[in-house]
């Protein structure tokens, strides 16, 4: 699965809950992929889930696994619409607010999005 076709099997979902699982699929089959072939898996620009919390969340993903990857960013995870003006916790519960504000990974944090420890763990 690529970046892109996350944005539509995200758009094609209404249940957060359901949308985050996918998250979480997509992040384990690219941890499963060789180094050398996962930019690939980055670097067409997803169209648009209908959500800008999720389009951020995309670019978010894109500019975290490629630098601990050690591989290019894509250039349209910059781009203005790829970042929230208000704040979003996907996980809004008093007890992981705090760890999300201190915790969230930078390329989440820049685009307003907090996320807590381990939420990019596949359980």
């Amino acid at each position: 699965m690529t970046l892109a076709d996350l944005a539509v099997g995200l758009r094609s979902m209404a249940i957060d809950a359901d949308r985050r699982r996918l998250v979480l699929e997509f992040v384990e089959e690219y941890s499963w992929e060789p180094v050398d072939r996962r930019a690939r898996l980055l670097g067409e620009r997803p169209a648009t889930t209908g959500d800008p919390r999720y389009d951020a969340l995309i670019a978010a993903l894109a500019q975290h696994l490629a630098y601990h990857d050690g591989i290019e960013i894509p250039e349209w995870a910059y781009e203005a619409d790829r970042f929230l003006e208000q704040w979003w916790f996907p996980i809004d519960l008093p007890s992981v607010r705090t760890d999300a504000l201190v915790h969230s990974p930078a390329a989440f944090r820049i685009r307003g999005i907090f996320i807590g420890t381990g939420a990019l763990d596949r359980a």
